[in-house]
């Protein structure tokens, strides 16, 4: 068991930009123990997000990104994750033991 000061607890931002490679772009790669505790975008898309947890060499969790957002993907649901004022967000944690590599 880990303990939560051992622990990187992140938030991200996230903005789809251009520059994918292979039709791919790695938003994110976390190394260590950790939690990602809000995800929030101005303009998601219908692009679709993959997580790797803790070396996968398959996603675990494939979803639309905007379906981060919209209530129709349990457990991305209200009022855990939606649209507010200023953007689109998400506060369901996402833990990992390893490490997490994010690609859109």
């Amino acid at each position: 068991m880990t303990r939560l000061e051992e622990m990187t607890t992140v938030s991200m931002v996230l903005i789809p930009i251009s520059g994918k490679k292979n039709n791919k772009l790695v938003i994110a790669d976390l190394k260590g123990p950790g939690i990602i505790n809000r995800i929030w975008t101005p303009t998601p898309t219908n692009d679709s997000l993959e997580f790797y947890f803790d070396g996968e060499k398959n996603a675990s969790l494939k979803i639309c990104f905007q379906d981060l957002f919209s209530n129709r993907q349990y457990p991305f649901i209200e009022p855990i994750c939606g649209e507010g004022v200023g953007g689109f967000y998400c506060y369901l944690p996402i833990p990992y033991r390893k490490s997490c590599k994010i690609v859109l």
